[in-house]
């Protein structure tokens, strides 16, 4: 009968197979570092009981649960790590946060001006009305510092007319998605035309350089300005938008409509006053080719547009809105994946690379606790950073030891140790609970690289430093000295 349930069956004779596996692949005897390795976890195991693979809460108070995490942009391979880790989440960038506020601004009965069915609140609360479209301006200073409501109104009739809509919304599809407004595609769209009416005499046949100019406007780089933005003035404006009684509502709106058409006709006086700007046939051709939409000589009369941003208008282009792609969302500079096995098993680091790991320390008592000290042992500790928090943290709460591995570039070997963290009660004197986490790296050495090199005289001309990588990655891909099957020598099995 195979090993497992008492029953035997099919899945206990695959786990027999893939132990045998795993027993053939490991190699015949192990370093002194990782036997000494397997030692430390033993000694964390007995703490307490692994809840879940590679988290252990201890028996004696104060009780926590302790994990590990890795760092998965810095490119460590853990040893022990079994699983995949798992994709990181989107984060959504400066210009996302001001669309997907914005755009459930307005109620979508009044967005609409009928009643809807619920698949048409649904797109009218993913899309972007004129209405909302001027609270924006208006909460970030576009309108009337560097266009009037005109302007964007006639901007708004030239990017809802059909040939400029998106590709999505370009079609003989549903017209109840064109009148709920703009996407996102069509939001970037139109802020790049903001841009080069705004910034035309700045960025004359430049429309990037437009763009750039309304990215440092907005200051779109940095997303903690721009949420701060959205919850202090964009709150204000939807205070105002969603008021329930006349009480509610400031006698502002006529003050802040004065001042901004006087600043719109001081605006057109400073126009009128500089000189006229000579442009080459080559950019006023570019009126010529301009659609139908863009119907500028009307436009001149009522006085919307200078010369310089008709010329610059006529040059847009819908994959100019790439322009502003970057700002739609934000990669997280740290992607933190839970570590399978007990302690930190860092495989195999390459020199002069910093690797980022943290110890997660999750308080389960009944009493705010604190961690109160870190200490390191063993020879790993040289090239290990550690911070923490010495404020403390109430139960339920989970407070992070970060470690910085970064192997000196003379280092090589395996190198084994713990990192203690020693935690107690802020409220009582008591004595202090020390969590020992094994720590087990290897950085390949030198002469291992140069071996291998010779193998293959491909390499022969790359550098020590070069050479110790590709040794690394050697071992990896071929399995020489892998060391994940470490759980076989576990007291566990």
């Amino acid at each position: 009968m195979a090993l497992g349930s008492p029953g035997g069956g099919m899945s206990s004779d695959y786990e027999l197979s893939e132990i045998m596996q795993r027993v053939l692949a490991r190699p015949a005897s192990e370093s002194e570092a990782r036997v000494a390795f397997g030692k430390l976890k033993r000694k964390f195991r007995r703490l307490g009981d692994e809840v879940v693979s590679g988290v252990i809460q201890a028996r004696a108070d104060p009780k926590v649960v302790v994990g590990c995490e890795y760092n998965l942009r810095d490119g460590m391979v853990p040893g022990s790590q079994t699983r995949a880790p798992p994709p990181p989440k989107e984060q959504g960038g400066s210009l996302s946060l001001i669309f997907e506020f914005y755009s459930k601004l307005q109620s979508p009965g009044f967005q609409m001006g009928r009643g809807l069915t619920y698949e048409e609140i649904k797109n009218c609360n993913e899309r972007v009305s004129f209405f909302e479209l001027i609270c924006f301006c208006r909460d970030f200073k576009i309108v009337p510092r560097l266009a009037s409501k005109s302007t964007l109104q006639y901007l708004w009739k030239v990017a809802t007319a059909k040939c400029n809509r998106s590709a999505g919304n370009a079609g003989d599809g549903d017209q109840s998605l064109r009148d709920a407004g703009l996407d996102l595609e069509e939001f970037l769209m139109i802020l790049v035309r903001i841009a080069l009416v705004a910034y035309a005499t700045k960025a004359i046949g430049q429309p990037q350089l437009a763009v750039q100019h309304l990215i440092r406007f907005l200051d779109l780089e940095h997303v903690e300005k721009i949420r701060h933005h959205i919850r202090t003035q964009g709150r204000e404006t939807q205070r105002h938008v969603n008021f329930r009684s006349a009480g509610e509502l400031e006698m502002g709106y006529g003050r802040k409509a004065l001042e901004e058409k006087r600043e719109e006709i001081a605006k057109r006086a400073r126009k009128a006053s500089r000189a006229a700007i000579v442009f080459s046939s080559s950019q006023l051709s570019l009126l010529a080719k301009a659609p139908k939409m863009d119907d500028f000589t009307t436009v001149n009369k009522v006085n919307f547009l200078s010369v310089a941003s008709q010329v610059l208008l006529a040059s847009f282009d819908k994959d100019m809105a790439n322009f502003l792609e970057p700002y739609c969302s934000l990669r997280a500079a740290q992607h933190w994946v839970p570590l399978d096995a007990l302690g930190v098993d860092g495989g195999t680091l390459e020199r002069g690379q910093r690797y980022g790991v943290r110890i997660c320390v999750l308080n389960r008592s009944a009493e705010t606790l604190v961690v109160t000290d870190l200490r390191k042992t063993g020879d790993a500790g040289a090239a290990v950073r550690a911070i923490f928090d010495p404020n403390p943290f109430v139960p339920g709460l989970t407070r992070h030891v970060e470690l910085l591995i970064e192997p000196k570039p003379t280092q090589g070997g395996e190198f084994v140790g713990t990192v203690d963290v020693e935690v107690s009660s802020n409220a009582r004197k008591t004595k202090a609970f020390v969590v020992s986490v094994p720590l087990f790296f290897r950085v390949e050495s030198v002469h291992v690289a140069v071996h291998e090199a010779e193998a293959e005289p491909e390499l022969a001309n790359l550098g020590p430093k070069r050479l110790a990588q590709v040794g690394s990655h050697h071992r990896l891909r071929h399995g020489a000295g892998d060391d994940g099957d470490e759980w076989l020598h576990s007291s566990d099995y």
